[in-house]
């Protein structure tokens, strides 16, 4: 599926300006030469910082993936990337 780049130029005009070095990092590791692994670790390991406090929603879904994790309905990475075709 192509999306015109205008769409996404759209996209990043809308975003609040709190999103923008978000999407520059995202952007920038993209454009880089590496594989989703290396990628994604990166990412990983330099996560930006978000000031916006949580929501009620944001801190009902955190409980719900702690009991997921303790209850071990978790998956590998490379189970997530073959789920996903990453």
């Amino acid at each position: 599926m192509s999306v015109p780049k205008e769409e996404i130029h759209r996209m990043i005009d809308d975003l609040p300006e709190n999103k923008i070095n978000q999407v520059k990092q995202y952007l920038k590791k993209l454009l880089e030469k590496k594989s989703i692994d290396e990628q994604w670790s990166e990412v990983l390991a330099n996560p930006v910082y978000d000031d916006e406090p949580l929501t009620e929603e944001d801190m009902v879904a955190v409980k719900e993936a702690l009991q997921d994790i303790s209850e071990g309905r978790v998956e590998s990475w490379e189970e997530f990337k073959r789920n996903n075709k990453i």
